[in-house]
């Protein structure tokens, strides 16, 4: 078991379309400061890649995790489609489930896409987001958004927690959308 895997308590699973998602709650000791904070790993990942940065998170932040089907905890029977399309719209109906109206949401690689489809194709709203990638964009290929604010802004050790260990060598820096 790696150590991140130690980091997030027990999954809670909860029927989307048929299929067992893996969830996790993060709560701060006191009240939440801000919206929920949802976390969407990437491909082949699940969210223990995201474990530090939610337990760094979830100092003041309510935060959710959940693997997509096909990854980590969650269902991986050959009959449960795991085409973006599915992902999108469990991902919209998870954040229905969790009675969230504009979570904040950090997503890496696939699950950037994920939530970019809710969003879309679903029409669930969001708080700032994160998103990064894993592939070699050239730089400033991923800079279209003229809304886009690096995320240079906050502190090198809450970046350093909020990303994955591996993406600093793989990665453009990631860039906040309001």
């Amino acid at each position: 078991m790696s150590h991140d895997a130690v980091l997030l308590p027990e999954p809670t699973f909860i029927d989307v379309d048929g299929v067992a998602v893996a969830t996790w709650l993060l709560e701060p000791d006191g009240p939440p400061r801000g919206p929920d904070v949802v976390l969407c790993h990437g491909t082949p990942w699940s969210a223990a890649v995201w474990s530090a940065a939610a337990r760094h998170l979830a100092r003041h932040r309510r935060v959710r995790l959940w693997d997509m089907p096909g990854y980590g905890a969650s269902a991986k029977e050959e009959q449960v489609p795991v085409d973006l399309g599915s992902q999108m719209r469990r991902f919209a109906q998870l954040l229905d489930r969790w009675r969230l109206s504009a979570p904040s949401v950090i997503a890496h690689d696939i699950g950037g896409a994920v939530a970019l489809g809710a969003h879309l194709l679903h029409g669930r709203d969001y708080a700032p987001c994160i998103s990064g990638t894993s592939s070699r964009w050239s730089r400033g290929a991923h800079r279209s958004s003229a809304s886009s604010r690096p995320i240079r802004r906050s502190s090198p050790s809450f970046r350093r927690s909020c990303m994955p260990p591996w993406s600093a060598s793989t990665s453009p820096e990631p860039h906040v959308s309001p």
